[in-house]
């Protein structure tokens, strides 16, 4: 299977996404690039998801996911994740 490349299993909307699917393959996922886990709205979202894989995902891209469950419980749980991110673009520009 294609799991890293631009057009890859981690991109897939349509497949049966599931926590335990995602758990069974959490090796073989693009976690932390472009067209990866993170940009993909398929997924069953939830903080749980979230906190499960907190040091997985790629937050700059789970920032323009339409299907993350927005919210602002998410956002101020997250605030201080989102401020380390824009420090760490910040000091890479």
């Amino acid at each position: 299977w294609n799991w890293n490349k631009l057009v890859s299993l981690s991109t897939n909307k349509k497949l049966p996404w599931t926590v335990d699917l995602i758990e069974k393959y959490r090796n073989n996922w693009n976690w932390n690039g472009n067209y990866g886990l993170s940009e993909n709205e398929g997924l069953p979202w939830t903080i749980e998801l979230l906190e499960k894989y907190i040091d997985k995902w790629n937050w700059a891209n789970l920032s323009a996911n339409e299907g993350l469950p927005w919210s602002s419980e998410l956002l101020e749980k997250y605030e201080l994740t989102a401020k380390k991110i824009i420090e760490v673009v910040k000091g890479n520009l």
